[in-house]
C-alpha cells in the first residue's frame, strides 16, 4: 500500500443524515509524538475491549484482576493519549449489502488521485488504496447483489476512465476494520449484527 484514500474505519454507508452523523461523532484526539508505553495490564484491557467494548469497568476489573479504580484510570489515560478508540462494526448484510468484493484497478498515473478520491466518496466503497504491483489502485466495495456489482463496474468505474479492473469476491470475511471476526470467547457476551469493538494502537 502506497497511499490510503479511505479505510474501513471511515466508511459511511449513507444511511444516516448529516445531523445524525454529527451527533454520533466525537472530537478527534491528536496522537502524542511519543505514545506512552503499554504494559501487561494495558494490553489485557485492550484485548478484552477488542472482543466487546460494552463491558463495564467492574466487569473488566474482575477479568484482569485489577481494582476498578485502576482500570478506570488506565482507560482514561489510553483514551486521552489517542491510543483507544471505539467503533461499531456492522454486518453489511443488515444494510442490504450482501456482496463483498475487491476491485484491483489499473488507472493512468495522472488520474490516480482523482479516481481514488472519487471512489472514496461512494457509499458502497469501504476502502481505497494506491498500491504497488500489477495494478495501482485497490477498491473494496459492498454491493446489494452481483447485478449491482456489475453496474458499479460499468456505471461508476467506466466514466472514471479505469483502464482495467480485476474483480475478486470475498466468500467469508475474517477481519474487518482491524477487528478479528472470531466467535465470542467465554469472556464475551454473544451479540447480534451490531458489535462494539475497542481498537488499540
Amino acid at each position: 500500500m502506497l497511499h490510503a484514500f479511505a479505510d474501513a474505519g471511515q466508511w459511511r454507508a449513507g444511511h444516516l443524515t448529516e445531523a445524525e452523523s454529527a451527533a454520533l461523532a466525537r472530537p478527534a484526539v491528536a496522537r502524542p509524538a511519543a505514545p506512552p508505553p503499554l504494559d501487561g495490564l494495558d494490553r489485557s484491557l485492550l484485548e478484552r475491549l477488542g472482543e466487546d467494548a460494552r463491558q463495564s469497568h467492574a466487569v473488566l476489573a474482575a477479568a484482569v484482576g485489577a481494582p476498578e479504580s485502576t482500570v478506570r484510570r488506565r482507560l482514561h489515560r489510553l483514551d486521552e493519549a489517542g491510543l483507544l478508540r471505539t467503533h461499531a462494526t456492522v454486518d453489511p448484510r443488515l444494510l442490504g449489502l450482501a456482496v463483498d468484493a475487491n476491485l484491483w484497478l489499473d488507472v493512468p498515473p495522472g488520474r490516480l488521485a482523482e479516481v481514488g478520491t472519487a471512489l472514496a466518496r461512494h457509499p458502497w466503497v469501504h476502502g481505497v488504496f494506491a498500491t504497488s504491483g500489477p495494478t495501482n489502485l485497490l477498491a473494496t466495495v459492498f454491493c446489494p447483489d452481483h447485478g449491482e456489482l456489475y453496474r458499479f463496474l460499468t456505471d461508476t468505474l467506466g466514466p472514471l476512465g479505469v483502464a482495467r479492473a480485476e474483480t475478486t469476491i470475498t466468500a467469508r470475511a475474517v477481519k474487518r476494520a482491524g477487528v478479528l471476526l472470531r466467535p465470542p470467547s467465554r469472556r464475551a457476551q454473544p451479540g447480534g449484527g451490531l458489535r462494539a469493538s475497542g481498537c488499540g494502537p
